[in-house]
């Protein structure tokens, strides 16, 4: 969630959100009237950031929906309905369903999963991206994050999206002194994705890249 931008009064929406550890961190950035808009496809999961919400004081800030994050009109629906009928979100954050095999130190069973599984994963996560897209206005932020090292879910996903989308999105410099260790440039679209290594860094593996919609 630090790659995130989240300023007072911001209209954040996070695609899914359970457990919800970054809802409840992007929401106690928040300054008054901010909200997020926090969607998951499980149902039963809301549940989860509810309690965490609650728990931590920041409830009042936070709208947990049931929802399919690649569905856009849902999307926008829930926007209107919970953030004060906002067109659009000034930052949409995708914490993408990955591999997980930046965590493997942890979780040593994500080894066993197949290449079918595998395969699949950067189809989904180049949907929710377009989906953030849609649904983040001029000027906002989109910040993509996925928890492995592989460049099919990481730079792969990113430069299609770019492709895709050329001309309206740009990838971000990291400026954030805290996040400076972890930047790695990206001269070819000029800025910087923000990588962790288990082996360099003593943390599990992690990828986010920061972009803004410039029309």
């Amino acid at each position: 969630a630090l790659a995130a931008p989240a300023a007072g009064g911001a209209v954040v929406l996070e695609l899914c959100a359970a457990p919800g550890g970054k809802t409840t961190h992007l929401a106690s950035l928040l300054g008054e009237g901010g909200v997020v808009v926090a969607v998951e496809l499980h149902s039963r999961k809301l549940r989860l950031i509810e309690e965490s919400s609650a728990r931590l004081g920041v409830a009042a800030a936070v709208r947990p929906v049931a929802a399919d994050a690649t569905d856009v009109p849902a999307l926008r629906a829930a926007l209107a309905a919970h953030a004060g009928g906002a067109q659009a979100a000034d930052c949409v954050l995708v914490d993408a369903p990955c591999s997980g095999m930046g965590t493997l130190r942890r979780n040593p069973e994500h080894r066993a999963k197949g290449r079918a599984q595998l395969a699949a994963l950067p189809a989904l996560q180049g949907r929710l991206l377009d989906a953030a897209a849609a649904c983040v206005r001029v000027g906002g932020v989109v910040t993509y994050s996925v928890c492995t090292p592989r460049a099919e879910e990481g730079d792969d996903v990113l430069a299609a999206f770019l492709q895709r989308h050329a001309g309206r999105f740009e990838l971000e410099r990291i400026e954030a002194a805290a996040l400076r260790p972890f930047a790695a440039p990206r001269e070819r679209w000029g800025g910087d994705v923000l990588q962790t290594w288990t082996h360099r860094h003593e943390l599990d593996s992690h990828y986010a890249a920061r972009l803004r919609r410039v029309a």
